[in-house]
């Protein structure tokens, strides 16, 4: 009878052995489980960054390409006089279709300080 007795010790003890292991494995899990939260957490602040800042330059881009268009338009709509004797008209037609010097300077080729004498002549 002591030796089943002793048996059945031995069978517990090494049951308890076997749950405290459990137990440190599943501590270790639930250690690497938060690591790996952790870490998925700042890839994702990371990414959402990344995505406004790709967003805010996408916008700044779609900007920039209507601001071209519109000088486009511009430029197409300015009819050119013969070795640019009327630069005057073009400048004040430019001028009066709401362009400013840096536009109208890109448009026709002329310097700033040439729009800014037509645009004081005018006065």
């Amino acid at each position: 009878m002591k030796k089943l007795f002793g048996i059945v010790k031995d069978v517990i003890e090494m049951e308890d052995d076997q749950v405290v292991r459990d137990n440190r494995c599943e501590g270790r899990v639930n250690v690497e489980i938060a690591r790996f939260e952790k870490v998925a957490g700042a890839m994702f602040r990371r990414l959402e960054k990344s995505v406004e800042i790709l967003e805010a330059i996408e916008a700044s881009v779609d900007a920039k390409i209507a601001h071209f268009e519109r000088l486009l338009q511009n430029a197409d709509a300015v009819t050119y006089s013969d070795n640019g004797q009327n630069r005057r008209y073009e400048v004040l037609a430019l001028t009066g279709k709401g362009l400013g010097i840096e536009e109208i300077s890109n448009i026709l080729g002329i310097q700033h300080g040439e729009i800014e004498l037509i645009l004081n002549l005018n006065r």
